[in-house]
């Protein structure tokens, strides 16, 4: 009897031993790895503790390309410029202050600043004017008050006011303008 119960820890005491050498294997698989991902993200750099060098005084380098200062152009200087004095002090009348060298640009970069300007856009609807108001605002104006030049502008500047979604505050948008979208009225402006 003695030797089988001695039999029976002998087994037990290897089943423990296989166990342990299995969670030991396991444990450091898993240690390897985890040093093995962390080598691969990061790299060990031995360096001097202290480095002595000469060099000389004065170095030069290249500098990198700064953007260009761009300046632009003041609203009376844009009134001066404009082919159309009378109506650009309109627009300047209308919009006032801050949005009236934009109105200005727009308008100039939608149509050069030529009252008789159309353009036929690709859904078959026409631009008419100085602003190059659409023609799908005749459900608003009628299509003599949209070519009309002087009218063409006090449309656009309602146009621009309710853009902002609060008609009457004198803070519009520019967005329904394909020159503002586009950004070409700050060549005008330059």
């Amino acid at each position: 009897m003695k030797f089988s119960s001695r039999s029976k820890i002998n087994k037990v005491k290897i089943s423990i031993a296989f166990g342990g050498f299995v969670v030991m294997t396991i444990s450091l698989f898993a240690a390897f790895v985890a040093v093995s991902n962390w080598f691969n993200e990061h790299e060990v750099i031995f360096q001097r503790v202290i480095e002595v060098k000469t060099q000389s005084p004065i170095r030069i380098e290249k500098r990198e390309m700064m953007s260009p200062i761009v300046v632009y152009k003041t609203v009376e200087e844009m009134v001066q410029d404009s082919p159309d004095v009378k109506r650009a002090k309109r627009i300047v009348e209308l919009w006032g202050g801050k949005n009236a060298a934009k109105a200005l640009a727009v308008a100039k970069a939608e149509s050069g600043f030529d009252c008789n300007r159309f353009n036929v856009n690709s859904n078959n609807t026409v631009d008419l004017s100085i602003f190059q108001v659409n023609s799908l605002w005749m459900k608003n104006y009628p299509l003599e008050e949209i070519a009309n030049c002087d009218r063409n502008i006090e449309i656009a500047y309602e146009i621009w006011d309710r853009a902002d979604g609060v008609v009457g505050n004198g803070e519009g948008d520019f967005t329904p303008w394909v020159a503002y979208q586009n950004e070409g009225y700050l060549e005008v402006m330059r």
